[in-house]
């Protein structure tokens, strides 16, 4: 009887686990397509606190929207294609041993924040190539 007691209270907390590291990959695409969203549409509110605000992207107008926009749009689509991919991998998991939860939960959560940065990065690069250093835009030739 006490066997199956502590079998129960495993499963338990196992689900708990679930639940939270389920929470905690949903939260960080959420925050992805929410913030996504929000630059794409307040890019035109130049120095806004909440967008890409670093010193090379408040030069100007130009290169805010730019920097904005760009971001906006990466981390919006990003976090629509993520989001599928979070929940089918996670109900998929949904009756796994723990550490098979905390080793999925961790890799999808390192993989959104990865892919955070890397679009941060990526926007730094666009910025280098669209405009020079002091924040004019580069004429094709």
């Amino acid at each position: 009887m006490k066997n199956k007691f502590k079998k129960k209270e495993e499963e338990v907390y196992c689900m708990k686990f679930w639940i939270l590291t389920f929470g905690v990959d949903l939260f960080m695409v959420l925050i992805m397509i929410v913030f996504g969203r929000y630059l794409i549409k307040k890019a035109k509110k130049f120095k806004d606190p909440f967008g890409y605000n670093t010193g090379f992207s408040i030069k100007n107008k130009a290169v805010w929207e730019f920097a904005n926009l760009s971001i906006g749009r990466a981390w919006f689509i990003g976090g629509l294609v993520l989001a599928p991919v979070v929940i089918i991998i996670m109900l998929y998991n949904i009756q796994s041993e723990l550490y098979v939860v905390a080793r999925v939960g961790g890799a999808i959560c390192s993989i959104s924040g990865l892919y955070m940065s890397l679009s941060t990065l990526t926007t730094v690069i666009l910025l280098r190539i669209k405009f020079d250093k002091d924040g004019n835009r580069r004429i094709k030739k």
